[in-house]
């Protein structure tokens, strides 16, 4: 998810954004660094106090996805012969 991305973006602090959004800290932290997941209902006040869409939480560019660095760089597994 590329909430830190949007959040530095607009320029907020975590500690900002947590309280706008009624999300403690640590679990924002958590979600921005992928070790734990949201509710729904977070990631809609999470794409609201972003403003954007909730789906946009969700996209990636070339760039800053290391998700998709790492499956370009990932070797394909050969099929077992029987």
């Amino acid at each position: 998810m590329r909430v830190l991305q949007l959040r530095h973006e607009l320029g907020k602090s975590q500690e900002d954004f947590a309280e706008m959004i009624g999300m403690s800290v640590d679990f924002l932290s958590l979600i921005e660094r992928g070790r734990n997941s949201p509710s729904f209902e977070k990631l809609e006040s999470m794409a609201k106090g972003l403003e954007v869409p909730v789906a946009f939480l969700f996209t990636f560019d070339s760039k800053s996805s290391s998700l998709l660095q790492r499956g370009a760089t990932r070797r394909r597994r050969r099929p077992r012969r029987v």
